[in-house]
């Protein structure tokens, strides 16, 4: 998880300082809360794949055919999803906003889980 975020923060920094002109937004743009909820079911899945890849040859295969189901289940296409992230990493307040809520989530579902098992 650490590495995720610090190549996002490595992102955002490159993005920030770059001064390239404004990404037009789209016209299918996922709200920021949208984009909370695909990002934080991908970090899940992310999260499971790096679990089995020792174990299990086919997890690539299974992380694919996961991040699928996510946007079916979702509501949103692929091609939804990358034009809309595209989008919020030209807008950095905005991106920020959305994965410090991210992150929000992931620490009260550790904690939740953390008190299941205590």
């Amino acid at each position: 998880m650490f590495r995720v975020s610090f190549i996002f923060l490595l992102g955002l920094v490159l993005f920030a300082c770059s001064g390239e002109p404004s990404v037009k937004k789209p016209d299918d743009l996922l709200s920021q809360e949208q984009m909370v909820e695909v990002l934080y079911e991908m970090g899940l899945t992310e999260a499971a794949y790096h679990g089995r890849t020792r174990e299990d040859t086919l997890a690539l295969e299974k992380f694919k055919q996961r991040i699928v189901f996510n946007y079916e289940e979702l509501g949103i296409t692929r091609e939804q999803f990358e034009s809309s992230y595209d989008y919020y990493m030209h807008q950095p307040e905005e991106l920020v906003k959305i994965y410090n809520e991210v992150l929000a989530r992931y620490s009260t579902r550790i904690s939740e889980v953390e008190e299941e098992i205590d």
